[in-house]
């Protein structure tokens, strides 16, 4: 009887999940084009993938490239375990969302909060191999998290600004070393107002610094973006 009460508790508990058409097409593409640095850095273009994605509303599109992009952002960030960053709080967009308008920003960034979420429990549990052959938490040296941000008008741009430098406010981490791994869903008005503003104010090497590092562009609902003039010109 015991063992037949713990069968049924672990079926209870296990979590199945079951990806839609257009995710089981686009994830193995995304996810390969990610596996390696290397081939992100040869010259040429075929190291460069382009996927385009066409499905009905409500078919987990945006789920699509919301889940490699943030297992993106998870293996980058545990590759900088060893790399000693600039500063105490080394924060680079390594996913950029373009939309068309402000509530889809808002609404994807909110599928990448879902995902962020699982990622930030998975990084706050991993363990490093040391020198003396003990197994430590990251969490002990190193702070890692992966954090979505939405860009769009309406609210202080000063606030958006200092999200994307890595100058928010807030009490001080608790590790020496942190790194925060951005995915950034933009209405493409807000983000060019953004990056004048900082062209302004003489900080180009802040906003080159923290745009170095991405790797996947996203046009969602392209052909809206495509079909009006001033956004596609944006």
């Amino acid at each position: 009887k015991k063992s037949s009460k713990k069968k049924k508790s672990s079926v209870k508990n296990e979590i199945t999940v079951k990806p839609t058409p257009i995710q089981l097409r686009m994830w193995p593409a995304l996810l390969n084009s990610f596996k390696s640095k290397d081939c992100r850095e040869e010259s040429s273009a075929a190291a460069v993938l382009n996927v385009v994605g066409i499905a009905p509303t409500g078919s987990g599109k945006t789920m699509a490239y919301v889940t490699p992009i943030i297992s993106h952002c998870v293996r980058t960030l545990l590759s900088q375990v060893h790399t000693p960053p600039p500063q105490s709080r080394n924060t680079s967009v390594h996913g950029l969302v373009l939309v068309p308008t402000r509530e889809l920003a808002i609404q994807v960034s909110k599928e990448f909060k879902v995902a962020a979420k699982v990622a930030n429990k998975y990084l706050s549990k991993c363990t490093l191999s040391t020198d003396v052959g003990k197994d430590v938490d990251v969490a002990d040296i190193i702070s890692m998290e992966v954090e979505p941000l939405a860009v769009y008008g309406g609210v202080p741009i000063e606030t958006q600004i200092a999200s994307l430098l890595g100058e928010e406010g807030g009490s001080s981490p608790t590790t020496n070393r942190k790194y925060t791994s951005l995915v950034v869903a933009a209405t493409a008005g807000r983000l060019l107002d953004i990056l004048k503003k900082i062209s302004d104010s003489n900080e180009e090497s802040s906003v080159a610094s923290a745009f170095a590092n991405l790797q996947a562009i996203v046009f969602d609902e392209a052909d809206r973006i495509a079909g009006n003039v001033d956004m596609a010109g944006q």
